[in-house]
């Protein structure tokens, strides 16, 4: 019975240690500084606001931004017509406001033209004549002229599928300190999502459903056990959470965007952040319960190893986040190969330091369990051994698949790009987590446990089957004990 009375204690504040620890959100909190630092004034969209843009210097343009725009006969759906471009932009100085602040400063002009013909419709060496922009052939090309008023300029885009360049030109004679405020939105038959963004709304509607079943359905699983489920049951929990917390936020995101043109940063915010925060999770349950004296029920067992697994963490998920950024950023400011690489190092660097370090972990405490005999703990942490393995072939695949997307200005190149961008990274990682699920299931044979309700007083406990060979009762203290036949070695 004292026996009885210690694992009983010790269950205890068992059930009170989630897979997060007392300190994670602490370190999630100190990270969301930089995390917030990352984030770009304004991601790329079809919507675009200038607040206090500089002006290129005089005779001279600079592109400003790519929109990828469907022709109407391409569209996936037809809600609002043929694409058409919105201007609603004005000069303004820097300073007081005064009669001068909005004085007209003649010859600035932006455009809207096809980046894939850009090279044959501009002069190169003499663009700018009688202070306007002028093409070598007008061909599908919009312009509006900036001014010291704000007027709105709406124009059809007519033409076939394609990624337009937004360019800003100067043609003045003398440069100035003007500022352009305002903003450029286009928007395509089915709304202003860009052309390559639309999959993706379906994309997350559908693994929004998938995460929200899983965690219904491991709910369920786990309830007889809600007391005594392992570091590891409690993380998976979490993961799907956060899991359709992500998909949910992103697709009301998508949706807002295609519906107003407007990306919200608070919508990616909590996106971006429930993405890397599942990711990063997920590497924690399996990592800390690899390095942990007891790998069923417990956190970081020392400070300092708990410190150090806090601050590897912190630091992927900021490198994680930087990453998803340069993938949300690279199409609409077209950055090359070599810059999208220079800014995704980190997150590689970081997640394969993680990766490795887990997988020797798991293998060292597959062999501490097989010497001592613990067959059931070793299978478990085997397979999940496995399940590592293949997460690391997985995570090449990906990120392989993000930094070679061959989406370009080419409308046929664009049927793939939510498989590339973001399919890829959901399919295969949703994958991995419903087998680590399959693995680590609450279930008799890997829990150990069983329970017996008492009708008039007492309370409720399990024990370990080789505690007790058979049915024992203790009518005085209400318990009833109860053999589990399939209990671990």
């Amino acid at each position: 019975q004292e026996e009885v009375a210690s694992r009983s204690a010790q269950l205890a504040p068992i059930a009170d240690r989630m897979p997060w620890g007392p300190a994670l959100p602490v370190g999630c909190l100190a990270t969301l500084p930089a995390l917030l630092a990352l984030l770009p004034e304004q991601a790329w969209a079809q919507s675009i606001t200038f607040d206090e843009l500089s002006v290129p210097t005089a005779q001279s343009f600079q592109t400003l931004h790519v929109f990828y725009v469907h022709g109407e006969q391409d569209a996936a759906a037809a809600l609002y017509g043929p694409a058409s471009v919105t201007f609603a932009l004005q000069q303004e100085k820097e300073g007081p406001k005064s009669v001068q602040s909005h004085a007209s400063y003649v010859g600035l002009q932006v455009h809207i033209l096809p980046q894939m013909n850009f090279g044959d419709m501009i002069e190169k060496a003499h663009f700018c004549e009688d202070r306007k922009f002028k093409f070598k052939r007008k061909g599908r090309s919009v312009s509006y002229s900036i001014t010291g008023k704000s007027n709105v300029q709406k124009s059809d885009i007519k033409e076939a599928s394609g990624a337009y360049a937004l360019i800003l030109s100067n043609c003045a004679e003398t440069s100035t300190d003007i500022k352009v405020r305002g903003k450029v939105s286009v928007r395509n038959p089915h709304g202003y999502l860009p052309a390559i963004d639309y999959p993706k709304r379906t994309l997350y509607g559908i693994f929004a459903l998938l995460y929200t079943g899983t965690s219904v359905f491991w709910a369920i699983l786990g309830h007889p056990w809600k007391s005594h489920l392992y570091f590891m049951q409690k993380g998976i929990a979490l993961v799907n959470v956060m899991g359709a917390v992500e998909c949910i936020v992103f697709f009301f995101l998508y949706e807002v965007w295609n519906r107003t043109g407007d990306w919200s940063h608070a919508l990616f915010l909590v996106a971006a952040l429930s993405s890397v925060y599942k990711a990063m999770v997920c590497f924690r349950v399996v990592l800390v319960s690899a390095i942990a004296d007891d790998p069923l029920y417990t956190d970081e067992d020392g400070p300092s190893a708990s410190l150090f697994v806090q601050a590897l963490m912190a630091v992927h998920m900021m490198a994680d986040f930087n990453y998803r950024m340069v993938q949300a950023d690279k199409m609409g400011k077209v950055l090359s190969f070599q810059q999208v690489l220079m800014r995704s190092v980190p997150m590689i660097l970081f997640g394969t330091v993680i990766f490795v370090w887990t997988f020797m972990a798991l293998n060292s405490l597959v062999l501490r369990l097989e010497e001592r005999k613990e067959k059931s703990q070793a299978r478990l942490f085997w397979h999940s051994l496995l399940l590592v393995a293949l997460s690391a072939a997985g995570g090449v695949l990906v990120v392989a698949a993000q930094l070679l997307d061959p989406t370009g200005a080419d409308a046929s190149t664009w049927s793939g790009h939510w498989l590339y961008a973001d399919g890829y990274r959901q399919g295969v990682f949703f994958l991995l987590l419903c087998g680590l699920m399959a693995i680590w299931r609450p279930r008799e044979e890997i829990q150990g446990y069983t329970y017996a309700g008492i009708v008039d007083v007492g309370v409720t406990v399990g024990v370990p089957s080789y505690m007790d060979d058979g049915i024992s009762g203790d009518e005085g203290a209400g318990i009833e004990l109860r053999q589990n036949p399939r209990a671990p070695d």
